[in-house]
């Protein structure tokens, strides 16, 4: 429930819903949920800038998994110290511990998961500065998702394929790559997509000339970002926008 009211945009009510769950999961001694609660809201302060006691949020999981002979705690560990080093540009680290990840929940029910995960290590392999890795990564992760409907994680890896292709300056395939995208991204109320199409939309806009197309696409999708308090998504989009 949390995830998904962050998702929307209501950040308040999603750290209530998370805050209530903690006592009935420790009460329970639910390890499992609880590292998953527990890894929720490192994310989210990690999202808002709050770095401050992190490395301890993933030791803890770490315990969790050595105590309850989990590998999901582990996983959510290493997912937790990918996003710190990645929103701290320790490129290296984050795709390490990232990859790490979805090693341990590759082959388990959380497919999706995975997915997530992989088009993540490509944004990552992006910002480091290696568009043909990032293009490699992000294509074999969405490749089992095509023809199977308008999955939210196929609009976030199509969306990274469109602006790298924009930036490349093949606008013919960026173009092409977003129309197979439905509009109504644009307006989702999930807010991961709304940004991505935007995000996407907007590197088109800048490649072709079309600067105030661009900033409104930057701004409104920084608008997103705000609203879902997801400050360092905010300051990257802030930073793209910057870019020539």
């Amino acid at each position: 429930l949390s995830l998904a009211l962050r998702d929307l945009g209501r950040p308040g009510e999603a750290d209530r819903a998370l805050a209530e769950a903690f006592g009935p999961l420790r009460q329970a001694d639910d390890k499992p949920s609880l590292a998953r609660a527990t890894s929720y809201r490192a994310l989210a302060e990690i999202e808002r800038g709050h770095f401050a006691g992190i490395e301890g949020t993933v030791r803890e999981l770490e315990e969790v998994a050595t105590s309850s002979g989990s590998t999901e705690p582990l996983a959510l560990a290493e997912q937790v110290a990918g996003e710190l080093a990645f929103a701290q540009h320790e490129f290296s680290p984050a795709r390490r511990h990232l990859e790490e990840a979805a090693r341990l929940i590759r082959g388990t029910s959380e497919a999706d998961s995975v997915v997530e995960l992989e088009v993540r290590i490509a944004e990552v392999v992006l910002a480091a500065g290696d568009p043909g890795e990032a293009v490699r990564l992000a294509e074999a992760a969405i490749a089992p998702l095509r023809g199977h409907g308008e999955r939210s994680i196929l609009v976030l890896g199509e969306s990274l394929l469109v602006r790298i292709a924009a930036a490349s300056g093949d606008l013919e395939a960026a173009r092409r790559r977003l129309s197979t995208l439905p509009e109504s991204a644009a307006s989702s109320p999930s807010c991961r997509v709304r940004i991505a199409y935007l995000r996407a939309r907007a590197a088109i806009f800048r490649r072709s000339g079309d600067s105030a197309a661009a900033r409104q696409d930057f701004d409104a999708a920084v608008g997103v970002a705000k609203m879902a308090e997801w400050i360092e998504t905010g300051r990257r989009l802030r930073q793209e926008a910057q870019e020539r």
